[in-house]
């Protein structure tokens, strides 16, 4: 067996491992608080944008992430497989697309995000979030309340 069949099947373990362990999110009133794997700082951007609080710089170590993940209650977004199949790692999402687009749908999705206009992104980029309490009042940003969100996703 060649270097190269040994690598793809580690990498099919370690996704059936993160299958396997993978957890379901609970749906909460608070909105979901992230921290997002070095390689996801376009899709820490769009979150942000849309109002959520996201943990993310180039320099986080997986061992950081995982004690930030753990310890603030943050849900880990990581297409690392090597850091996903950790026993420390709790609560997570497994993002195997590298499109930003793909990756809200998956986040949105998993993070139980329900008042989205439409189920899925429009042909024209577009996608429009509404994120509120659970008395109906809108939420605020980091720049006052923002109750509808519009996002323009361009590639």
């Amino acid at each position: 067996m060649g270097n190269a069949t040994s690598r793809k099947n580690a990498t099919l373990q370690r996704h059936l491992q993160i299958r396997s362990k993978e957890p379901s999110l609970e749906s909460t009133t608070s909105p979901p608080r992230f921290v997002a794997d070095v390689m996801l700082g376009r899709l820490a951007k769009w979150l942000r944008i849309a109002g959520f609080d996201v943990l993310y710089s180039n320099r986080f170590a997986d061992d950081e992430l995982v004690r930030l993940s753990n310890g603030e209650g943050r849900i880990l977004l990581s297409r690392d497989t090597r850091l996903l199949v950790r026993r420390a790692v709790n609560r997570f999402i497994f993002l195997e697309s590298e499109d930003v687009r793909a990756q809200l749908k998956q986040v949105f999705r998993h993070a139980h995000v329900t008042r989205l206009v439409d189920d899925s992104l429009p042909s024209a980029g577009k996608y429009r979030v509404a994120r509120s309490s659970s008395e109906g009042q809108s939420t605020a940003g980091p720049h006052g309340p923002r109750p509808w969100i519009r996002l323009k996703l361009t590639t």
